[in-house]
């Protein structure tokens, strides 16, 4: 694979990658913060709500059992301004006053208040503490329910003219019979115990509030750290990605002077080995043996091959750096096509292999350079026939593909292992018998050919299953009918059969 394609631009995508993953944890970190934060104010939403909850229950179970210890003490006191029909004829209640404020000595009661059966409030120790438009309709409603026999309270906050909250807590319960110390189903009235729980209340608030700046204050103390080792990394990779990004340009660099050198290393070696082939083909031609003779060619084959390979580093160097320049006309794909596999019969024949031709009729031009595209047919059909075993069937075929020409080379080959199809065009990776070294295998034609086929402006694929067959798909733009010249002559191409080549076999579409 190319260095300049792949190391420098790794360290580019790595380190990208690494700021793009601190990005992530930054944005991930201040998401984890958050809802931690969200998690731990409803929390201790749940706490504190509870709390309330807790605190309110326990009033109401304590003010209910002293409602009835009241009415169990106080009995003998206050029967009398219960069974008073009319409130002018109240008794003293300087009596009840002294045992009301025995049995209330020690116990959180603000206002205590008795109602007959008929709701007339008959004795209270103090004037109600909210305003009557607070408690009218709540305080009836709950008073008909104790006379009814239903106990019941609630809790009243106001705003006092301090500005603080006064919160009291409202308890109703019915006043029974008392038979021998024991309280009968029949109702005389209600017991209305009102305590001061404002002081209670506040003191939650407080610590409500203390508790939950105190989480936050954390809270955020940990977001800062957090972030403050977030940008921390940040910064140390970014630094790395500026050395990376500078080693990459001098790696960049380095590496286009090395192709450069390599480019005229292999430039220079084309003149004498020009002079070595046409010397080799001068001794050929001279007075010698069969056994020399033999030789002569087998060394300028060779030449010609590494000849060959030296074309094909130039051009894939030139194809790279868009510098090469196609001499581009009309090209009809179906002569092209056969005069690919004559070039290659003599190969085919001899390892017992047929090349096939199939060709869509009134197939379009297609605008490129012949003698590129020519090594392209030439590099895949040779491929085919070197990785593939006898009585192979190799097909050459065009056909039409949108506003495309798609060339195919397939073969009932034994297939490319999947494992290299993903990068088997690029430099240096050998097809089928990538397992073992070939000669005469460079590993450049696959690049070559991609190359040249996308500096046409196509693209190449190729379709392959283990042990089936191969195809390699070519899409070059067809030439349309307007932009072909008026006196392009289109000639009827022959009809090749294995009448003139046994191992040719044409389609009746060329």
């Amino acid at each position: 694979m190319d260095v300049r394609d792949a190391s420098p631009q790794r360290s580019i995508d790595y380190t990208s990658t690494e700021l793009l993953r601190l990005t992530v944890m930054r944005w991930l970190t201040f998401s984890i913060v958050t809802i931690i934060i969200g998690v731990t104010a409803l929390l201790c939403y749940t706490v504190f709500y509870r709390t309330e909850t807790y605190i309110t229950s326990n009033t109401e179970e304590n003010s209910i059992y002293m409602a009835h210890h009241l009415n169990q003490v106080l009995y003998p006191d206050f029967i009398p301004f219960i069974q008073t029909t009319s409130v002018d004829n109240l008794p003293d209640i300087a009596s009840l006053d002294f045992a009301v404020e025995r049995v209330l000595i020690g116990l959180n009661i603000h206002r205590l208040a008795i109602h007959d059966i008929n709701g007339r409030v008959v004795y209270e120790t103090t004037a109600p503490s909210l305003s009557p438009i607070t408690i009218q309709d709540p305080a009836r409603e709950n008073i008909n329910q104790a006379l009814s026999g239903i106990e019941s309270s609630h809790l009243i906050q106001q705003s006092r003219d301090d500005g603080s909250i006064e919160s009291i807590f409202a308890t109703y319960v019915p006043i029974r019979t008392l038979n021998d110390g024991r309280m009968e189903t029949e109702v005389l009235g209600s017991f209305v115990l009102e305590q001061d729980v404002s002081a209670t209340f506040a003191q939650i608030r407080y610590e409500q509030t203390v508790t939950t700046l105190a989480i936050l204050a954390l809270m955020s103390m940990l977001l800062v750290v957090l972030l403050t080792a977030v940008r921390r990394a940040t910064r140390i990779i970014r630094n790395q990605h500026d050395e990376l990004s500078e080693r990459n340009r001098a790696l960049v660099k380095l590496q286009r002077a090395r192709q450069d050198l390599v480019g005229l290393l292999v430039h220079d070696l084309r003149s004498p080995l020009t002079a070595i082939s046409g010397y080799l083909d001068l001794l050929g031609a001279s007075g010698v043996n069969s056994q020399q003779k033999a030789f002569v060619m087998v060394a300028r084959d060779s030449s010609r091959a590494m000849q060959r390979l030296i074309s094909t580093i130039l051009d894939m160097q030139q194809l790279q750096d868009g510098h090469l320049p196609l001499e581009r006309q009309p090209t009809e794909v179906a002569e092209l096509l056969r005069d690919s596999a004559y070039e290659f019969y003599g190969w085919a024949h001899r390892d017992e292999k047929e090349i096939h031709i199939d060709v869509q009729s009134d197939l379009p031009l297609v605008y490129a350079d012949v003698d590129i595209l020519r090594r392209v047919i030439a590099n895949l059909l040779g491929n085919a026939l070197k990785h593939t075993p006898p009585e192979t069937h190799i097909t050459l075929a065009a056909t039409v593909d949108a506003d495309h020409v798609l060339l195919t080379v397939a073969d009932d080959g034994p297939g490319i292992p999947s494992v290299l199809l993903p990068n088997l065009f690029t430099r240096y990776v050998r097809g089928r018998g990538s397992q073992k070294r070939e000669v005469g295998s460079s590993g450049l034609g696959l690049s070559f050919c991609r190359l040249a086929v996308e500096a046409h402006g196509g693209r190449i694929d190729v379709a392959s299953k283990p042990e089936q067959d191969t195809v390699f798909m070519l899409w070059l733009p067809a030439l349309k009918a307007s932009d072909v010249a008026t006196d392009v002559i289109h000639e009827d191409s022959d009809t090749v059969t294995s009448e003139t080549n046994p191992s040719l076999v044409g389609s009746t579409g060329v």
